[in-house]
C-alpha cells in the first residue's frame, strides 16, 4: 500500500527566506500526530505556536527566543542532532531538521510531525528515535522536496 504523504505549511516565506515549516501529514502512521493535535488547541495556543513557527522562520536568535531547540552532540551521544521541538508550557511539538532544497543547500527546513505534552524533564529517546527514522525514509525525503519546489514554483 503506497503511503499518504503530504506538507501542510507554517508559513509562506519559503520563497524568499533561508528557512521554512511545515506538518508532515502521514495518515498511516499514528505516530505522526502534530497538525490533528495542533488543530484541537485553544486558539490562543494555536496563536502562540503559530508566533513560535514564524519567530523561527525569521530566525530569531535562540537566546531571545528561547521556545525552541535541536538535540546537539552532547545529547544522547549525539545521535538526535537532526532532531527538533517547539514548546509552550509542557506543549510538545517534535520534528526533525533538513537540506531539502539542492540549488539553496543553506536553506533549513523543519518538518513537525509528533506532538506530546511533556511529564518529565528529559525528552523520551523512543520519540527522537522515531522522529529520525522518519527523517530517514525516502518517501518523506520526497514528499517534502515535493513541497518545497512547488513553493519556490508558486504553486
Amino acid at each position: 500500500m503506497e503511503s499518504t504523504l503530504e506538507i501542510i505549511s507554517i508559513d509562506d516565506c519559503i520563497a524568499i527566506g533561508r528557512r521554512g515549516a511545515g506538518f508532515l501529514i502521514f495518515p498511516e502512521n499514528r505516530f505522526v500526530n502534530a497538525y490533528e493535535n495542533f488543530l484541537g488547541l485553544k486558539i490562543s495556543d494555536q496563536n502562540r505556536m503559530w508566533n513560535y513557527f514564524r519567530r523561527w522562520i525569521a530566525s530569531v536568535p535562540v537566546d531571545i527566543f528561547p521556545f525552541c531547540h535541536g538535540f546537539d552532540h552532547t545529547q544522547y551521544s549525539g545521535r538526535y542532532e537532526g532532531c527538533f521541538v517547539f514548546e509552550k508550557g509542557d506543549y510538545r511539538f517534535y520534528g526533525f531538521l533538513s537540506h531539502p532544497d539542492l540549488r539553496e543547500p543553506r536553506f533549513y527546513f523543519v518538518s513537525v510531525v509528533h506532538y506530546l505534552r511533556k511529564k518529565s524533564w528529559r525528552t523520551q529517546e523512543t520519540i527522537l528515535a522515531k522522529i529520525t527514522e522518519l527523517s530517514r525514509r525516502q518517501d518523506v525525503k520526497e514528499t517534502i522536496g515535493r513541497f518545497i519546489e512547488q513553493k519556490r514554483s508558486g504553486v
